[in-house]
């Protein structure tokens, strides 16, 4: 009897010393709620992505390893182009996430994919509760986590369990908005993909596509979104708007308004649209008040937001999310060959281009005039009192300038001369971008011109030719011959 009340006693000691042992094993996430914005309602899930184990077994302080689970080897080996059959694989996969740093939207694209291996491969997420205001998950053996909210479908969080117990403090989750310009259905060769510049010409349609993700509406009765976009005078907006959620075309939920240049696109109530990806698309046309040169012309856009689950009419703003459409020009001077500061006045020429839709050209009067044309066609226009045509209105293309009819006494230009265009995007959405012209081009001034010589024809032999000529010269000749002769002969008959 005392062997075994002995045995029992001592099972019991070890059963009382292993329990801080088994209570430090497992750890706690408490998530924080950001200002207004409740976690009630929500359902918060914890989905490990990397086990660790500690040197001292309960706190990470000094030292830790990683060991990738075998459910995400293959997601990590395409993830980061790794082999799963290294030694130092568990090494390397950590050494990988180390390396995003502070990159938040890079650590944000990796928890929403492992987010999603993990569910792919039947992980299954630890579930937690409301305690407070806070939300709480508990029983999480150590290791590395992504925080889902489930009912947004989105991660909320990546983080490290290093010891019995972490924290997040969630943060508002607000809104945001980006317009970009479509370059794959621009008029612009040079863009492709979604871009936040392009070059066009007067008459070029510019694409566009604003962007926004409606965020957890939880704990709002409704939550509204409002998309305004101003248009700068040089654009004309199209009235063509088409909405999409999640890829899918919608035509109901929304209202469309229009007044002057500003395009107001509402959405009253989202509520239950957590995670959609909301997208505008449409047109508008580059107009004959187009700002010319580096500067641009832009359009612009905001989005407004609840940000107020206990109240309907409390309102965020978005910072602005701008594009720019550059649009140039360029001229000729036609000037005497011998004497540049004589221009000509009303010589006529031909613009042809691979990128003409709509030219100003000044006309012989002097006035600006907008001549409509499709691509690759001519535009004809004679210089004014000084001399010059200015095309105005141009994107980056190539041109050629051909002579159709010059002053009386002056030949024509044998063959046409050519201007080639060229643009680069500007590095931010402030700077100036940079237009390039062809060695013709004299960029000194305002406008990069072309200056033209012009020639007088040879003067030609009169009439007739040289023949008579020469025979009114030879008979001179012959006649004050026998002059001479006839003097010379009655000097002799004297002198004898």
């Amino acid at each position: 009897m005392k062997k075994v009340l002995s045995c029992l006693t001592a099972l019991l000691l070890v059963i009382a010393l292993a329990i801080p042992a088994f209570a430090e094993s497992t750890g706690t996430i408490t998530i924080k709620p950001a200002d207004n914005v409740s976690l009630e309602g929500k359902t918060l899930k914890a989905y490990k992505l990397l086990d660790a184990s500690f040197v001292n077994g309960t706190d990470a302080s000094e030292g830790v390893s990683y060991t990738v689970p075998d459910e995400l080897a293959d997601f990590y080996v395409e993830q980061f182009s790794l082999n799963k059959t290294a030694k130092d694989f568990s090494v390397k996969v950590a050494e990988k996430i180390s390396a995003m740093g502070n990159n938040s939207e890079a650590l944000f694209a990796f928890a929403k994919a492992a987010l999603a291996a993990a569910k792919a491969a039947g992980i299954t997420g630890t579930v937690g509760s409301l305690d407070g205001v806070n939300y709480v998950i508990s029983g999480l053996a150590h290791g590395y986590y992504v925080i889902e909210d489930e009912g947004a479908a989105k991660p909320l969080s990546a983080l490290m369990l290093k010891t019995s117990s972490a924290e997040i403090q969630l943060k508002a989750d607000k809104p945001t908005v980006d317009k970009e310009i479509d370059g794959d259905n621009d008029t612009d060769d040079s863009t492709t993909g979604l871009v936040k510049n392009n070059n066009a010409a007067i008459g070029d349609e510019v694409p566009f596509v604003v962007k926004s993700t409606v965020p957890a509406t939880t704990g709002y009765t409704k939550y509204t979104m409002v998309f305004t976009d101003t248009f700068s005078t040089g654009l004309t907006y199209n009235n063509n708007l088409t909405v999409k959620a999640d890829g899918t075309t919608v035509t109901t939920g929304y209202t469309a308004t229009v007044s002057g240049q500003t395009l107001t696109v509402t959405f009253t109530d989202v509520k239950g649209w957590d995670g959609k990806e909301i997208e505008l698309n449409y047109t508008a046309t580059v107009n004959e008040n187009a700002a010319i040169g580096t500067a641009g012309n832009d359009n612009t856009v905001y989005l407004t937001y609840s940000n107020n689950p206990n109240s309907e009419t409390d309102t965020d703003k978005t910072p602005d999310s701008k594009t720019r459409t550059f649009v140039t020009e360029f001229g000729l001077l036609k000037v005497d060959k011998l004497n540049h500061s004589k221009t000509l006045q009303g010589v006529e020429f031909e613009l042809t281009g691979t990128k003409i839709n709509k030219v100003l050209v000044t006309d012989n009067a002097g006035a600006k005039k907008l001549v409509e044309k499709s691509e690759a066609v001519t535009v004809k226009a004679k210089t004014d009192a000084n001399g010059k045509i200015i095309f105005t209105g141009l994107s980056a293309g190539t041109y050629t300038l051909t002579e159709l009819k010059t002053l009386d006494g002056y030949n024509l230009l044998t063959s046409p001369i050519t201007v080639t265009i060229g643009w680069t995007a500007p590095d931010n959405d402030t700077a100036d971008c940079t237009w390039t012209y062809s060695e013709n081009c004299d960029t000194s001034g305002d406008v990069a011109l072309v200056t033209v010589e012009n020639s007088t024809g040879t003067e030609l032999p009169s009439t007739g030719g040289i023949g008579t000529t020469i025979f009114y010269i030879v008979g001179a000749v012959l006649v004050l011959g026998a002059a001479i002769i006839l003097v010379t002969r009655k000097i002799l008959a004297s002198s004898k």
